[in-house]
């Protein structure tokens, strides 16, 4: 699987968990996936490619950790989903960032 590609100077909350799940974010490794819920909300957060598409890349990439993350991934994904609705604000996508964009959208 091809690695994140992420502008150097995005910043982001990493994996973000509602503040009623917030005792399960170590349970569901949120340690081992920072890059990949960075990568997801660069791609949500100025709306690189359809939310669901992102939410299932994040889910892919943590099915890729053996046998718990094929058990995490569709949770991840369950919860990404059901937020969507509540977040959903974009932004406009840097000048600096199309490359990255770019790199996402051929993928």
């Amino acid at each position: 699987m091809i690695e994140p590609y992420l502008p150097p100077d995005f910043s982001s909350d990493e994996c973000t968990f509602p503040s009623v799940l917030k005792h399960f974010k170590k349970t569901m490794g949120a340690n081992r996936y920072e890059i990949y819920c960075r990568e997801h909300d660069l791609l949500r957060r100025y709306n690189i490619i359809p939310w669901y598409k992102a939410n299932w890349l994040l889910a892919k990439r943590v099915a890729t950790d053996g046998i718990a993350g094929k058990l995490r991934a569709p949770l991840y994904f369950f919860f990404t989903t059901v937020s969507y609705p509540i977040i959903h604000k974009t932004q406009d996508l840097p000048d600096r960032w199309q490359e990255y964009a770019g790199y996402y959208r051929r993928m």
